[in-house]
């Protein structure tokens, strides 16, 4: 089974962890220690929110802890792009359970499209398209809303929690690894953070177009969610929650500094400045 972990009231996080070091492509190849791989579950009387559906090799792990916290519950699946590490396991989940409704920020639902379900599941799942900006109030869950998320590839969202103020981020804010597997996969403190050159590696072997990027309109636009949202937990889809208001707002301010302000950046000023001169 997922190990299961509570980070807020009703709020969980389902991981299954795998050694950070088997050469997968959005780590840098020298990474280390255990990738916590994250979905989460927001439970109600009578439904249960799932926040992606992780990779089809963790299928039977994400279904068995499923069945013991949905039960005879409606569940409502919302996968937070389209990667395979979010959307692995929607089929067999549709199909292992009887009361499932998908929503989707994509056109078209394309989610559907691209996930190996009966053809009598295909046509009976409720889905939805939902927006950006649109809090999910339809569904039962209006404390949660979409966010346009700041670095992204493809079509990425973030989920904010008014209520309980979890940043649910996706695949950014993912790059704090566990020293062992059997570490909570929860971080209260702050000892042992990445510091932003580390954590500057480990954006750019996911995020490599941020190394030549423009980010003016970037660091504004980041600038602006964090005065709208002030979260105090960052629940990302890989690496380690970071639970407390102070440590939230620390790795907040290391991943901008990681992200649009990094190490070498002056370095490189001066050094164009000079070839300018000359």
């Amino acid at each position: 089974m997922s190990r299961v972990e509570q980070i807020a009231d009703e709020v969980y996080v389902l991981s299954d962890v795998e050694p950070a070091d088997d050469g997968r492509s959005w780590l840098p190849a020298d990474a280390k220690g255990f990738e916590p791989f994250n979905k989460y579950v927001i439970v109600k009387p009578d439904l249960v929110f799932l926040l992606d559906t992780g990779v089809a090799a963790h299928c039977d792990s994400i279904i068995a802890s499923l069945r013991d916290i949905v039960g005879d519950r409606k569940l409502i699946m919302l996968p937070t792009r389209s990667n395979l590490e979010a959307i692995g396991n929607m089929g067999p989940i549709i199909d292992a359970f009887p009361r499932v409704e998908l929503l989707t920020t994509t056109r078209a639902l394309p989610p559907l499209g691209l996930c190996h379900i009966r053809d009598d599941k295909r046509d009976s799942v409720p889905a939805r398209r939902i927006r950006r900006g649109e809090a999910l109030d339809a569904i039962g869950f209006g404390n949660l809303q979409i966010l346009n998320p700041v670095v992204r590839i493809l079509g990425t969202i973030w989920l904010y929690d008014r209520e309980s103020r979890i940043l649910f981020s996706s695949d950014f804010f993912s790059d704090d690894r566990m020293d062992t597997a059997d570490q909570s996969v929860v971080r209260r403190s702050a000892a042992g953070l990445p510091d932003p050159a580390t954590l500057r590696r480990s954006i750019v072997a996911r995020f490599d177009w941020l190394e030549r990027a423009e980010t003016t309109l970037l660091r504004k636009q980041w600038n602006d969610m964090f005065r709208d949202i002030q979260p105090i937990t960052i629940a990302p889809g890989f690496g380690r929650v970071q639970a407390g208001p102070d440590l939230a707002q620390q790795v907040i301010d290391l991943y901008y500094r990681a992200a649009f302000e990094p190490p070498n950046a002056g370095l490189t000023d001066i050094r164009e400045a000079a070839a300018e001169v000359h």
